[in-house]
């Protein structure tokens, strides 16, 4: 992981485990598509908590939005996260499209 002095960095929640390496698989595609990935929760920035970042996890029924902690645990995503997500999506189409 980074080299940053943040406890968040290294936190179990900050850690989710992707098929491939950087430039193959979930992992690749998460490398070269730094904006859909982040939308997904697949990558954090240094500024947000990753235990308040949703993530979108695939599962046999499809997939579902969830938080993840520092017990490595996931629980679902309450409604308020995925509205601030929705938020942060469309500005970003709405900056992508300017």
């Amino acid at each position: 992981m980074g080299g940053s002095s943040r406890s968040s960095t290294s936190s179990p929640a900050n850690g989710l485990l992707l098929c491939g390496s950087g430039t193959t698989g979930c992992h690749g595609w998460t490398e070269s598509h730094p904006a859909e990935a982040t939308f997904l929760g697949w990558r954090v920035t240094q500024f947000d908590d990753p235990t308040d970042v949703p993530v979108w996890r695939t599962t046999p029924l499809g997939g579902e939005w969830v938080l993840l902690d520092d017990n490595g645990g996931a629980s679902p995503a309450p409604d308020s996260a995925l509205a601030a997500l929705a938020a942060l999506h469309a500005e970003h189409l709405t900056r992508r499209s300017a």
